[in-house]
């Protein structure tokens, strides 16, 4: 299951797109969807396989995505 959401004129996708996978949320922007010059921008989500909290996790990384202030993912400690 996708929804597809169009942004409003102003927004760049890519960048968000990119900084919500490096925290772990994989969303598509349309740009890959079109053959010729896109028309418009916007995302693609897929819901199908996850949970309610996996949605609302990925929700508030894209949010936070939106917003610029997307933390860096915690980095994992090796115990020696």
């Amino acid at each position: 299951m996708h929804v597809t959401a169009i942004a409003r004129r102003g927004i760049e996708v890519e960048p968000i797109a990119a900084a919500a996978l490096e925290a772990g949320v994989r969303v598509h922007t349309l740009a890959r969807y079109f053959l010729g010059e896109p028309d418009c921008t916007g995302m693609v989500f897929g819901y199908g396989v996850a949970d309610l909290p996996q949605i609302a996790h990925g929700v508030r990384k894209l949010r936070e995505a939106f917003r610029g202030d997307l933390e860096a993912p915690p980095l994992v400690r090796r115990r020696a």
